[in-house]
């Protein structure tokens, strides 16, 4: 399990000498399993790079990325790949559901290749049946609405059981109702599964109810907040 993950000096760049773009300026923060962070900017600040780097789906140009106290920065991209599929889960504005499958088979993707103790049917079912689609398990997307694909995409996200959640705009192609719906599930998932969530959002409104808010501008952390610490939302 990793508790934690730490980001130092992390860089990113694009580009060659004559004209880089530099997406992440020396980061240097940690992330704890405990908490509900959200990450919020403008456009083009480097939020959804930052999780990138956060979920090794891209290496820095500089710097290190620990998972726990294991430095994952070199790693050969296949065991990048098997940590991605046993430790983390990840979801995207665009749902990136097969639509030749039905809900149940969509969730049950990450699992096709992976050997794991427990029954894989059942614990999708399982799931569909905490994000509230006991009743569309047979279901195709199609015939589903976007925040329904939205509660499959987090349902699959979930079937490996991370350690930690990613999530880059899970509201952003959804009408503002059902994005608040979708944020409560997150939240919900959070205590019933202790997965570490962090999520890029657009919308101050949502971060405001997270428990930490990193503010990113032109690839650098310019605000870093504890606004609610487990201790007072227990109370």
């Amino acid at each position: 399990m990793f508790s934690t993950i730490t980001l130092q000096k992390v860089s990113k760049y694009y580009g060659n000498n004559d004209a880089l773009i530099w997406a992440l300026q020396d980061i240097t923060t940690v992330f704890h399993q405990k908490d509900f962070t959200s990450i919020i900017g403008a456009s083009g600040s480097g939020k959804s790079t930052l999780l990138n780097m956060i979920g090794t789906l891209e290496r820095p140009s500089s710097g290190n990325v620990l998972l726990g106290d294991r430095d994952v920065t070199m790693l050969h991209s296949n065991d990048l790949a098997d940590i991605r599929s046993r430790n983390i889960g990840f979801i995207f504005q665009q749902f990136h559901l097969l639509p030749s499958l039905t809900a149940l088979e969509n969730v049950c993707i990450p699992l096709f290749h992976q050997h794991v103790p427990f029954h894989k049917e059942k614990r999708a079912k399982e799931l569909l049946q905490l994000v509230g689609l006991k009743e569309k398990i047979s279901s195709f997307p199609s015939q589903l609405s976007g925040g329904q694909q939205q509660r499959v995409a987090i349902a699959r996200a979930l079937i490996t059981r991370p350690d930690w959640l990613l999530a880059d705009e899970p509201t952003g192609n959804l009408d503002s109702e059902t994005g608040k719906n979708i944020f409560e599930l997150l939240i919900s998932v959070k205590e019933i599964n202790h997965c570490g969530i962090i999520l890029v959002t657009h919308d101050p409104s949502l971060a405001e109810k997270t428990d930490r808010i990193i503010e990113m501008k032109d690839g650098a952390i310019i605000r870093d907040e504890m606004i609610r610490s487990q201790e007072k939302v227990k109370q």
